[in-house]
C-alpha cells in the first residue's frame, strides 16, 4: 500500500512507516505532503492547548476574585486547587515546548476576553435561559454509524456532540448553548471538546460589549 492510501486507511501504521523511512535515510520515499500537514497541525494543536489552559486559569482567577468580593471569609478551595493545577500544566507545557514562550503574551491577550466571558456565564451573570427541547427523528444508514467505529451505546452522544461542535464552529450557537446541546455539564468540558475537535473559541465584539455591561452592573 502506498503512502497516500496508508495515510487514509491506517494512520498509526503510516506514522511507523515514515519513521522507518527516516531511519533508513530513504527521504525520497517519504509522504512529504502529509508529513508537512501533520507537523503544521501539531504546532497549532500545542498553541490551542496553551490557550485553553490560559482560558481556564484566567477565568478561575477572575471568578474567585468575584466570589471573594461577595462573601467574607470565602475559602474557594476548589477554585484555588484548579488555579494551582492549571499553572502547573501551563508551566509544564512551556518547559516541554520552550518555543511557545514567544507566543505566551499574545496568547494571554487573546484568551483574556474569552475567559472573562466564560466566567460571567458560569456565574449566571449574563442571564441566559435554558433551551426548550424538541424531539427529532433522524434516519441514518446503519453502515454509516458502524463506520464510526464507536460503541453503539455512544452513537447518540457522539452525534449530539458533533452537531454542537459544528453549529458552534459556524457561529450558530453560543458556547453555553453548544454545551447544552452536547449534553455536557460545564463549559470547561465544552472547551475541552472544542479543543479536541480543533475548533477555536469564538468571541465577538457583541460578546465583549455584553460582558462590559454585565461587569458595570456587577461592580456599580
Amino acid at each position: 500500500m502506498n503512502n497516500a492510501k496508508l495515510y487514509e486507511h491506517d494512520f498509526n501504521a503510516w506514522i511507523y512507516q515514515q519513521i522507518s523511512l527516516l531511519k533508513a535515510g530513504k527521504t525520497d520515499e517519504l509522504d512529504v505532503e502529509h508529513l508537512i500537514e501533520e507537523l503544521e497541525d501539531m504546532g497549532k494543536s500545542n498553541l490551542r492547548e496553551l490557550e485553553s489552559r490560559l482560558i481556564i486559569l484566567i477565568a478561575q482567577q477572575f471568578q474567585l476574585a468575584m466570589l471573594e468580593t461577595q462573601w467574607q471569609n470565602f475559602e474557594g478551595k476548589s477554585w484555588r486547587k484548579t488555579i494551582i493545577e492549571q499553572r502547573s500544566l501551563v508551566s509544564n507545557l512551556l518547559e516541554e515546548m520552550p518555543s511557545l514562550r514567544q507566543k505566551l503574551q499574545n496568547a494571554a491577550i487573546k484568551t483574556y476576553h474569552k475567559a472573562v466571558s466564560i466566567c460571567l456565564s458560569l456565574a449566571n451573570l449574563n442571564r441566559t435561559e435554558r433551551m426548550n427541547t424538541i424531539a427529532l427523528n433522524l434516519e441514518v444508514p446503519s453502515s454509516l454509524l458502524l463506520s464510526l467505529k464507536i460503541p453503539k451505546q455512544q452513537w447518540d452522544k457522539y452525534l449530539r456532540q458533533t452537531l454542537a461542535v459544528e453549529l458552534y464552529r459556524e457561529e450558530k450557537l453560543s458556547l453555553g448553548k453548544a454545551k447544552e446541546l452536547a449534553g455536557l455539564s460545564t463549559k470547561w468540558e465544552m472547551i475541552q471538546l472544542l479543543n479536541e475537535r480543533k475548533v477555536d473559541l469564538n468571541y465577538s465584539t457583541d460578546d465583549w460589549q455584553s460582558d462590559l455591561e454585565t461587569l458595570n452592573e456587577l461592580f456599580s
